[in-house]
């Protein structure tokens, strides 16, 4: 448990879950190159199963234009 669920996104017919591996990331884009929000990027996170597990997520938001 614990992976982010990207339900739009399919491999096997089954919506892609990307398996929290310790050290690593995920990083994606949530805006088109139009500006649009892609909704190819709606994700979930599952919760952890293990009782031993801590999950630590972080969001980052990371600017490709100009602020007005």
């Amino acid at each position: 448990g614990g992976a982010p669920v990207f339900s739009e996104l399919k491999t096997n017919g089954k919506p892609l879950r990307v398996h929290p591996k310790t050290g690593s990331a995920v990083l994606w884009e949530n805006l088109r190159p139009d500006g649009n929000g892609n909704p190819m990027t709606r994700h979930g996170g599952e919760p952890v199963t293990c009782s031993h597990v801590e999950k630590i997520g972080l969001n980052a938001w990371f600017g490709d234009r100009a602020w007005m």
